[in-house]
């Protein structure tokens, strides 16, 4: 397994599927976890923080964010160093590039905010390559 080898030599894992459904976070976290692999921490849209299911998704490993941060430079700075932080503890991480899921099943054009705050992240200190895995 391609995944396994690259956590074994230290790489940072993380993994960026496409969002077609609600069925793409939990099967495929489903498979990382029967692989035998770390399971990530998950970025979830704040919509998905809701009484009973936020609960149940945060002890899953989602962490919760705003569709946007535009504006709002505290919001950004602080989600910032919470990515970082989980890169330079060795934590896997899944979010979707496009922001949130496809409401008509095809791929949307991706959103770069994560992606910049993940290399980001990598240029300021995190000392293991970076792996990205669709």
């Amino acid at each position: 397994n391609r995944i396994r080898e690259l956590a074994n030599n230290g790489h940072e894992i993380i993994y960026v599927p496409c969002h077609r459904s609600h069925m793409d976070y939990l099967l495929l976290t489903y498979v990382i976890y029967h692989e035998g692999l770390v399971t990530p921490h998950i970025a979830a849209g704040i919509n998905l923080n809701f009484w009973p299911v936020g609960g149940i998704f945060r002890r899953g490993g989602a962490f919760f964010l705003r569709r946007s941060f535009a504006g709002n430079k505290l919001y950004t700075a602080v989600f910032r160093e919470y990515l970082e932080l989980l890169f330079k503890k060795g934590y896997a991480v899944k979010y979707y590039p496009e922001g949130g899921r496809s409401r008509t099943g095809r791929l949307i054009p991706p959103k770069t905010g994560m992606l910049a705050m993940t290399i980001q992240a990598a240029v300021k200190g995190v000392n293991r390559p970076i792996s990205l895995v669709p």
